[in-house]
């Protein structure tokens, strides 16, 4: 009961959290140098020991077996270990208009201990078929990980944006047919390339960022401690 527990939670913050993200403000898109309203949004919360979730939320409703091919490619690439996998499809407004199809799952470790490197290319290449991708990892704000920084080839606009705790990478496919990216190998954070060169806005909406997820795993854990967790629609797996 207490892992469906917290998947409930899990599931409900990803997709509220997703919902805001995908909205957007212009405020966030044009002054953190990301995407307004990208075409898919993947936040991986990597603070928890040996039990980190990711949430991958589409803007509109797609087929869960695509949702699924995805996430198969993600695996392949990553090596991430996937457990209790749910697809669903959520709406953020009480009305329910405008659903959207929201993946989690968890994953034992997300970054390689030995290289220490958080993971951007394999997850550019699972989600390659999408224009305009979000990538946000919220890590422990103490940790010293090779991060990738701004980068541009023929075949991608990689623009990055970084405060303690919190790594966004707004990335633009300009050609999706590449095998391999070959992006350069990042320093560790806080070098030249890395967290740096950010704005007070961006600091802004990172702060605002990991206030939000707080917030709604605080309510959302009451709400489930507090009453029965009643069935949740939804494919799941794992």
């Amino acid at each position: 009961m207490k892992a469906v527990r917290v998947l409930a939670v899990i599931s409900l913050v990803a997709v509220f959290l997703g919902g805001i993200l995908m909205c957007g403000s212009r405020v966030w898109g044009e002054n953190a140098g990301v995407s307004a309203k990208p075409d898919i949004l993947i936040l991986v919360n990597a603070q928890m020991k040996n039990a980190n979730w990711v949430s991958i939320t589409y803007p509109n409703v797609v087929k869960h077996s695509q949702a699924q091919m995805h996430l198969s490619t993600l695996v392949a690439e990553t090596g991430w270990r996937v457990t209790n996998t749910t697809i669903t499809d959520e709406s953020v407004m009480s009305s329910g208009k405008d659903p959207m199809t929201s993946v989690q799952f968890m994953t034992p470790q997300v970054i390689d201990p030995a290289a220490n490197i958080l993971p951007v290319e394999p997850v550019i290449k699972a989600y390659k078929d999408y224009a305009n991708i979000q990538l946000i990892y919220i890590v422990p704000q103490n940790a010293r990980l090779r991060a990738m920084g701004s980068y541009e080839n023929k075949y991608v606009t990689i623009t990055f944006n970084g405060s303690p705790g919190t790594y966004r990478y707004g990335i633009h496919v300009k050609n999706p047919s590449f095998q391999s990216l070959n992006l350069p190998t990042p320093g560790l954070s806080g070098e030249a390339g890395t967290v740096g060169g950010q704005n007070t806005v961006a600091r802004v909406a990172a702060a605002v960022l990991i206030v939000l997820l707080a917030i709604g795993i605080a309510i959302l854990a009451f709400m489930f401690t507090n009453r029965a967790i009643a069935g949740r629609g939804g494919t799941k797996s794992g």
